[in-house]
């Protein structure tokens, strides 16, 4: 395992780090908030001060994205609330700690989930014995977020090629990497390794809070019904630390914040849509399509002010970004091309997904389907546009699926927001499977059985969640992931990107290698240098992946290939004396003259 312990424990500590200032914030807006609510809170507010703010300094103000502005952000971001809030000592004095809770069983099973949580998020890496990233995305979002840092804005040099600019569509993600990497002082491996985890718990902790402020609770059904949500290298889902990922937690944040229907609260949802829209495009509009289904259903619940803010709201942050940058300018005229039947420019490209009961489990549908009903018949707005929501994003899917009619990346990425829904759902219906039970108990059970029929509830939910482990734990270990590279390659990538500078001189920068098209990505993410070609996304040079496979496979003889291509590194099993080996299986060629 290529990561130490100490390298968790920063990430760990570095976390609390960037939760602080958040926490401190909601005791400032937030008076009734619980425990949970303001630890993540906290989290979701520092990654989204981190994500966007160092974008936005940049271009507003033009300042350079560094390890200095990211700490100024911070304290800027920090000293403020803490100085509040000490201010505000003086009238409310110290808040109470409530260490009764601690005596509540509650408490203790909330615990265990978020365990819970983070094992399922783990459980790819541990099952595999594989602690590097599993997905092409995932390599390429290190590769890109390295090439933010070492540039320094969000606009970079190709760091594939080493030609033209790029502008990440994504590049909330990036940054929120980089600022990870400069707050907590951990490496990209453990970051990208651990950070699923991370994330996953405060999902379910989000989940939690969902369910805990409904008149009829579902908290801890819900909070560990979506510990199962899947992971698959065609769908993606919490296990990879993607911008898709972090953008579920985003989206159940904007549900939470919706629930709580105030005013300060519903001021969150712009920022927090504006924060995963940097983040990841798709799910905002997942967020903003959700926050439409709720201010709907809010008009017919006679909320006018609250539906028409959260409506305005919703929209605000998307108008802003397009009217101040034209970074996404594309990507918008292809959602229009695209809502009113036209081809698009880009296409995925991708196999088809077939759906299946079984990625969240048959017994997850059912009782999603009895939350669905109680939704309808006994659920306030929040838990009817969790199922409305669950309709609309499997309309979607079907429109793309059947007709052919959507956005190809809105149809990829529907699946996750679906399987988010139906968690939630599922974890409502759970509970009101258990209380119809209970209040039917008399009629279910004889006296015989008052013990048990007065722990109905309780037998059922802990049941049904058994069972759940025992069906969910062996699909989620049966999912196949494939390996890019493995610990020996990371380990040469990691020697070449420390000691390649010490090879270098005015006639030589050897920075172009070929590598293997098919772990090109992760030894473009680890070394920093420039590749030929890729045979996985991003597919840059790949009409050239059967020459350089063919090249390999050859011992590395042509030389002409080199000269041509202007190469001057070379990964694999070479047989030509033109080359030096530095390292086994690392050649330079320095019969080329770069400059």
């Amino acid at each position: 395992m290529p990561i130490e312990i100490i390298e968790i424990a920063k990430l760990v500590i570095g976390i609390f780090i960037i939760s602080i200032p958040g926490y401190f914030w909601s005791l400032l807006f937030f008076q009734d908030f619980r425990q949970l609510e303001r630890i993540a809170f906290g989290f979701v507010l520092g990654l989204g001060v981190i994500s966007c703010g160092p974008f936005m300094l940049e271009f507003v103000l033009g300042f350079e994205i560094t390890k200095n502005l990211m700490i100024a952000l911070y304290l800027i971001y920090t000293l403020p609330a803490i100085i509040l809030w000490i201010a505000s000592l003086r009238k409310k004095g110290f808040p109470k700690l409530h260490i009764d809770n601690l005596r509540e069983p509650k408490t203790w099973i909330i615990l265990l989930i978020i365990v819970f949580a983070a094992v399922m998020a783990f459980l790819p890496h541990w099952s595999n014995n594989y602690f590097l990233p599993f997905h092409v995305d995932e390599w390429e979002h290190w590769t890109l977020s390295r090439a933010v840092i070492e540039s320094g804005s969000s606009s970079i040099i190709n760091p594939y090629i080493g030609t033209d600019i790029i502008r990440p569509l994504e590049i909330g993600f990036n940054c929120m990497t980089a600022g990870i990497t400069w707050l907590t002082g951990s490496s990209f491996i453990t970051i990208f390794v651990f950070m699923p985890s991370i994330i996953a718990i405060f999902i379910s902790i989000m989940a939690f809070n969902i369910g805990e402020r409904a008149e009829r609770k579902f908290g801890l059904e819900a909070a560990f019904i979506v510990t199962l949500i899947p992971t698959t290298c065609r769908m993606m889902g919490p296990s990879f630390f993607v911008p898709l990922a972090t953008g579920l937690l985003f989206l159940t944040t904007i549900m939470w914040i919706e629930q709580i229907k105030k005013l300060s609260s519903a001021l969150f949802i712009p920022f927090f849509i504006f924060c995963v829209f940097l983040i990841h495009p798709p799910t905002a509009l997942a967020g903003i399509i959700i926050t439409l289904i709720y201010a709907f259903l809010l008009l017919l619940e006679k909320k006018y002010e609250l539906a028409v803010l959260s409506l305005g709201l919703s929209l605000l942050p998307i108008a802003f970004v397009f009217l101040i940058s034209t970074r996404w300018d594309v990507s918008l005229q292809e959602v229009i091309e695209a809502f009113l039947g036209g081809k698009l420019l880009l296409d995925m490209n991708l196999p088809k997904i077939w759906p299946s009961f079984e990625h969240l489990g048959i017994i997850t549908w059912i009782l999603f389907i009895i939350g669905a009903y109680f939704s309808f018949n006994k659920g306030k707005a929040i838990q009817r546009t969790i199922t409305t929501s669950a309709i609309a994003f499997i309309v979607i899917i079907g429109l793309y699926d059947k007709l052919g009619y959507g956005v190809p990346i809105m149809y990829e990425r529907s699946f996750m927001y679906l399987f988010l829904m139906v968690a939630l759902i599922a974890g409502y219906g759970l509970g009101e499977l258990g209380r119809l039970i209970y209040d039917n108990r008399e009629e279910l059970f004889s006296r015989r059985y008052e013990r048990i029929s007065n722990h109905s509830k309780i037998i059922i939910s802990v049941t049904v969640c058994v069972i759940l482990v025992f069906v969910a734990v062996p699909a989620h270990l049966d999912t196949q992931y494939y390996q890019m590279i493995n610990e020996k390659d990371y380990e040469t990538f990691t020697w070449i990107h420390d000691n390649i500078d010490n090879y270098r001189d005015d006639s030589h920068t050897y920075n172009k290698a070929v590598v293997d098209p098919f772990v090109a990505s992760p030894f473009s993410a680890v070394t920093g240098l420039y590749i030929v070609s890729l045979s996985m996304s991003p597919l840059y040079g790949y009409n050239l992946h059967t020459e350089v496979e063919n090249f390999l496979i050859n011992k590395c003889v042509d030389t002409a290939f080199l000269d041509e291509h202007k190469i001057s590194v070379i990964y694999g099993n070479c047989n030509n004396d033109n080359l030096t080996m530095i390292y086994p299986n690392f050649y330079l060629y320095p019969g080329l003259y770069e400059k």
